[in-house]
């Protein structure tokens, strides 16, 4: 088989997880701290997390100063090797309250998630990964719809579907891209997954799924914990269930403001506060 975009085509991938040399990845519940970490100096208010698909670069947003910036990992996937690429991006035009990024997987769009104005807006990279080489697309969806407070985004594989979390709600609202990786044609596809059962007086504040579509993994804001949710069927929230799977990260990290993970789902990253 091939690998495309650094993605294991879904027809190799199996239920909860994907084997990968040993480890069965997207699980929860075989989570453990690998005690790595990386604090950007002078410290930021970050809150997205982000990385080129082969791990060798990351992407952190600050929220208060609305800046995308980049790192280069000397060891693919280890944030423990990460220095400034002391290249950066500012979306404060757009929106003064970003939550979140995103890329394409070919590093020439890139997604910003703003609260300010409840909307995603997208760039273009004229230097595929280079986020100094951004530029506004002119091109934004606003979600006041169906939600005023969209605090976190991820995208299917292959860019055709959107899931957002509804902050106080406690929701994973569904969105379909007609044209993939193509933010002019998105449009709410009336689907969403409650978590109030599982999260109680938590808040939401991330969420990732994962390559195959058959798990949703959820972040919360006052309490490091992490939920696993199933998909019956891949990438439709509306199938999905608990699946009785969580993770306390508050050792590391009391508020996970974004998830991460490497392909095939063998490493995951979180940012908070």
């Amino acid at each position: 088989f091939k690998v495309k975009n650094g993605i294991l085509p879904t027809s190799y991938q199996e239920g909860l997880g994907t084997v990968v040399s040993g480890s069965v990845g997207y699980d929860l519940g075989s989570a453990s701290y690998d005690s790595k970490s990386f604090t950007p100096s002078p410290t930021i208010n970050s809150l997205g997390v982000a990385f080129k698909t082969d791990g060798t670069k990351m992407y952190t947003l600050d929220l208060n100063a609305d800046v995308v910036a980049q790192y280069s990992l000397s060891t693919a996937w280890d944030v423990s090797t990460a220095t400034s690429d002391s290249k950066s991006f500012t979306v404060t035009t757009q929106d003064a309250d970003p939550y979140e990024v995103a890329f394409k997987p070919d590093g020439t769009k890139m997604y910003i998630l703003g609260t300010d104005n409840d909307s995603l807006y997208q760039y273009t990279l004229s230097t595929a990964w280079d986020v100094s080489t951004a530029s506004y697309d002119s091109v934004s969806f606003d979600f006041t719809s169906e939600t005023v407070q969209p605090y976190g985004m991820d995208f299917s594989s292959d860019g055709t579907k959107l899931y957002i979390a509804d902050y106080n709600a406690k929701q994973i609202l569904q969105y379909s891209l007609s044209t993939a990786w193509d933010a002019s044609t998105i449009a709410y596809a009336s689907k969403s997954l409650d978590l109030t059962t599982e999260m109680g007086s938590e808040q939401l504040y991330s969420v990732a799924i994962s390559s195959t579509g058959s798990n949703i993994f959820i972040g919360t804001h006052s309490s490091g914990s992490m939920y696993q949710y199933t998909l019956s069927t891949p990438y439709d929230v509306s199938t999905g269930a608990y699946a009785s799977v969580s993770f306390d990260a508050s050792s590391e990290e009391g508020s996970v403001t974004s998830i991460a993970f490497k392909p095939y789902g063998t490493k995951m990253y979180i940012t908070g506060f």
